[in-house]
Order: C-alpha cells, then sequence, then structure tokens
C-alpha cells in the first residue's frame, strides 16, 4: 500500500497555519473538541497553544465504531448556552466521522468551527479550515500521522 508519511515537522507547520486563520478570521473558540482518535492530538497542542480548554469525543465510524453521545450532547449544550467550539479531527476523508457530527450537534450553528489537518473534496465535506488537500478521486495513498 502507498503511503504519506506526514510528518512532525509539517504537524507544526499545520498548526500555526491554523492558529494564523482563527486569528484572520477573529474566532475565539471558548474550548477546542478533538475527535478521538486522531484528532486528539491536534485538538490538545491547539489547547496549549491558545490556553484554552480541550475536550475529546469519541466518535468512531470504523474500527470500533463507537459514538460517545452523551459528551457531545454536552457539547451541544454548551453551544446553546452561547459557546464557541473549534471542532478538530486529523483528517475528514470519506467525511463520514464529520457528517454524522454535524448532524448530531446540529447544522445550523455559527458558534461551531470544523477543521482538520487534511481534507478529502471529493467527500463533500464543507470544513471551515484545513491545512493539506488529499482528493481521494485522484490520490488513494494512506496518510500516516507522526504519532501512529
Amino acid at each position: 500500500m502507498n503511503t504519506i508519511k506526514y510528518s512532525w515537522d509539517e504537524f507544526e507547520f499545520d498548526i500555526s497555519s491554523l492558529l494564523l486563520w482563527l486569528t484572520y478570521i477573529e474566532y475565539k473558540p471558548n474550548y477546542i473538541v478533538g475527535v478521538v482518535r486522531g484528532g486528539a492530538v491536534p485538538a490538545i497542542k491547539l489547547s496549549h497553544k491558545l490556553k484554552i480548554p480541550v475536550k475529546l469525543v469519541e466518535w468512531s465510524t470504523r474500527d470500533s465504531g463507537y459514538r460517545d453521545i452523551k459528551t457531545l450532547e454536552t457539547i451541544a449544550a454548551s453551544i446553546k448556552r452561547d459557546k464557541n467550539v473549534l471542532i478538530v479531527d486529523d483528517i475528514c476523508d470519506s467525511g463520514k466521522t464529520i457528517s454524522e457530527l454535524k448532524y448530531n450537534i446540529g447544522l445550523g450553528s455559527d458558534r461551531i468551527k470544523w477543521c482538520s489537518l487534511w481534507h478529502n473534496p471529493s467527500s463533500k465535506m464543507n470544513m471551515d479550515w484545513y491545512a493539506r488537500c488529499i482528493d481521494r478521486t485522484v490520490d488513494e495513498r494512506w496518510v500516516i500521522m507522526p504519532w501512529e
């Protein structure tokens, strides 16, 4: 299987890019949500850089298939209390995870911003920000994150 080995240096660069994006759009999240497993590392890194809390939600459409509804309900409730939330994943590949999260949180909130390090535009999922693009219609390589 062909792979892309995403390095720690690339990760750090992409985190810096995300921080610039947040500054540019003047979006100040009250906390960050990392989608476990892959989104945990970038979410925690952003949490440290921004000095704001992080929450983790397990929402797996592969592997275990576990979906942490209780944590997601807590996040949705805080959004209703006028909290800004940045939801982070490592890759929006098929778009299924992000799609399910958007559906379960509620689509229309401008208090939620969505980002990933990698994004597949053929997934048809709209992300507010992503650092790298991998179009699965032309590139089927598996991205190996440095923490894997």
